[in-house]
Order: C-alpha cells, then sequence, then structure tokens
C-alpha cells in the first residue's frame, strides 16, 4: 500500500495537543506499565506484541532493495515501512512488485523531500517503531531482543549506536567513555508517541534548520526525548552491517560540516539535557552475531 503524506502545517497542530499530553502524564501505554491500557488495532492485535521497522530512503536504489529484502525476511515485525522522500521519481518498480506481494510492506509518500520526514506521524499499527537508515542491517533476532527490552522499558530510546557528546556540541566515539546518547536513526526503537513530539509547533524552527543543513534530525530526537527525563538504553551492536560507510553517497560525507551548527542551535533551545545511556549485555541465550 502507498500511503500519502499529511501536510505537515495539519501535523504540528494535531502534534502541539499529543506532545503536550504525552510529556505533562509520561504514560506509554506499554505492556511493562500494569493497568495502563494497551492500545489495540483494528484486527484485535495488541500493538505492544509488535513492532513496525520504519525505513528512510533516498536515492540510493541499490541499498534500499537490499535493506527492504532483508528486513521482509524477519517474522517478527508486525509492517515494514519505507519512507520515500524522492519525491520527484516515482516509486521503484522492485517496491511495486513487493507492495503487491507483501502485505506488511508500506510506502509513505510525504509532500516534501525534507530529512525530518522520517519522524512524521504515521498510521503505524504498533507503539514501537525501529527507525533506521536504508544503508544499515541487523540480524532479525537482534532487533527482536533490542524490541523485548523495549517492552520492559516503553519510555526509553533502546538502540545500538552511541556518542558522548559535549556540551560545545561536538562529539565522539570511545569504547572507554560514558556515552550520553544513542542515535537512533542508526537503528533504534521509539515509541511512536515521540514522533508526534518531535512535530510540536514549538521545535518547527529546529526542524527547519535540520531540513535545511540535511543533518540533525537524529540528534534533534535525542534532545526532545532527553528534555522529558528520560533515559536511554545501549545495547551491544552485534549483527551489524553498514553498507554505504563513508561512502560518496553517504549523508555524513556531503553535510557533516554543518552539523555542529545544527547541534549548537538544539543546545542553545534545550540546555544540555543529556545523561549517562544505560548499559546491557548481549543475552547468554542468544545468536548475537552475524549468521
Amino acid at each position: 500500500m502507498v500511503c500519502l503524506g499529511l501536510p505537515v502545517a495539519l501535523i504540528t497542530w494535531v502534534a502541539a495537543a499529543a506532545e503536550d499530553k504525552l510529556l505533562r502524564s509520561n504514560d506509554f501505554s506499554g505492556p511493562a506499565h500494569a493497568g495502563h491500557a494497551i492500545e489495540v488495532d483494528a484486527s484485535g492485535v495488541k500493538q505492544g506484541d509488535s513492532f513496525t521497522i520504519v525505513i528512510n530512503a533516498f536515492k540510493r536504489d541499490d541499498l534500499l532493495e537490499k535493506s527492504v529484502k532483508h528486513w521482509l525476511q524477519c517474522t517478527e515485525p508486525t509492517q515494514i515501512a519505507v519512507i520515500w522522500n524522492d519525491i520527484e521519481r516515482p516509486i521503484l518498480s522492485f517496491l511495486n512488485s513487493l507492495l503487491e506481494a507483501e502485505p506488511r510492506l508500506r510506502v509513505h509518500t510525504p509532500v516534501t523531500s525534507n530529512l525530518t520526514n522520517r519522524f512524521l506521524p504515521q498510521s503505524y499499527p504498533t507503539q514501537a517503531v525501529f527507525s533506521v537508515d536504508d544503508d544499515v542491517l541487523y540480524e532479525c533476532g537482534v532487533v527482536q531482543y533490542a524490541f523485548e527490552v523495549w517492552q520492559e522499558n516503553p519510555e526509553k530510546i533502546v538502540g545500538f549506536h552511541p556518542r558522548t557528546m559535549y556540551g560545545d556540541g561536538s562529539y565522539n566515539y570511545s569504547d572507554e567513555q560514558d556515552f550520553n546518547v544513542v542515535w537512533i536513526t542508526k537503528g533504534g526503537f521509539v515509541h511512536k508517541r515521540w514522533y508526534w513530539a518531535f512535530f510540536s509547533e514549538k521545535f518547527s524552527h529546529l526542524r527547519d534548520l535540520v531540513n535545511t543543513a540535511k543533518t540533525g534530525e537524529d540528534i534533534l530526537m535525542s534532545f526532545i526525548h532527553a528534555n522529558a527525563s528520560q533515559d536511554s538504553i545501549l545495547l551491544p551492536m552485534g549483527s551489524y552491517e553498514e553498507l554505504d560507510l563513508k561512502g560518496p553517497r553517504s549523508l555524513e560525507d556531503q553535510t557533516g560540516s554543518k552539523r555542529l551548527g545544527v547541534t549548537k542551535a538544539i543546545i542553545s533551545q534545550f540546555g544540555f539535557p543529556l545523561r549517562t545511556v544505560l548499559k546491557m549485555s548481549p543475552p547468554s541465550n542468544r545468536r548475537w552475531w552475524w549468521r
């Protein structure tokens, strides 16, 4: 199914009320929260029992095809959704063919090519959303385990790619450091309500900055989440493959020089709410490495 995008103005209007309720109540209707209602979709399936994979796609057709076909091999997700940001081109023929054969596949077509479209609220059938770039693959079982961790911690970001960020906007990675942020775009779970929070009107100027610079949507989501006093959980990367690391089509290669300016603007809005990431060891009873 191809899903047409809603106007951003309508989304931000609805998001304002949803985000206010979310951040005031911190009421995440997940299975770990006894006494809270669990959302049920039209088919009667509990939304907390499975997850949706959301793939951000733009002008890397070969990577997208490999990515979609990989995730369709995983039996655990209820839906695999592609955000088709390449609005000047028709949807690829391989996607159209898969849409006819795979009922779990959806293609969302926003009205713009904005980078922040990956967090546009959609009618996802599950509470848990696993966001991932089209050049990043994980073993199905690794993602399933991450989902099980998220089920016990539905208010947190649960992901694999950490960094240590500093007050001046710079950041780095070292195994010896205490990390304070997890990049959700490299593969991470979050409750879908944070998509509504991301599109709150009060963050519109920061979204505009991200869209203009074509970088920083991961940082903005992390700060919105941390600003609501929520922690993140880090899992070992395990079975992981990056298909276009620092290649000529890598967005980091094209826009990395603008990232610091975007980060400084985000920090000027929020201060520095990041806190030490909670680390978890890989499960002893699961295969954790690439098959």
